[in-house]
């Protein structure tokens, strides 16, 4: 495209790689199973769960905050077969975050995917 100022600096899009998605999805996948594994060989100590009781039972709403260091420990801190209530993940719809959701699927987590960046455009 040319202008006044000259031609456009944009680069084109790369052509699409389908290698690429599956590897993210394998990725995704040996996270999810080592969290799964860390998860199911690692003792826990619980302290002050009579506080989360009442969102466990679906009694109150709540809102789980993680730092992205923190994320994996999400399957632990609502555990699946004692809440009454489902636990969604908001993640991202940038690559990145398609290995993050792929993980936290395969732990047993639900997803939602979205993004601030693309604004509902998608």
């Amino acid at each position: 495209m040319n202008d006044q100022r000259g031609p456009s600096l944009t680069q084109p899009e790369p052509p699409p790689r389908p290698h690429a998605a599956c590897g993210r999805t394998l990725l995704g996948r040996s996270i999810g199973g080592f969290v799964a594994f860390c998860d199911a060989t690692t003792r826990w100590t619980e302290i002050g769960r009579e506080h989360v009781a009442p969102f466990l039972a679906g009694e109150a709403p709540c809102v789980l905050a993680f730092w992205h260091g923190r994320l994996m420990l999400a399957r632990h801190g609502w555990p699946l077969k004692d809440a009454k209530v489902p636990c969604n993940a908001l993640i991202s719809q940038s690559k990145d975050g398609e290995i993050i959701a792929v993980a936290m699927e395969t732990v047993g987590l639900r997803t939602i995917r979205g993004s601030t960046a693309k604004a509902g455009k998608d």
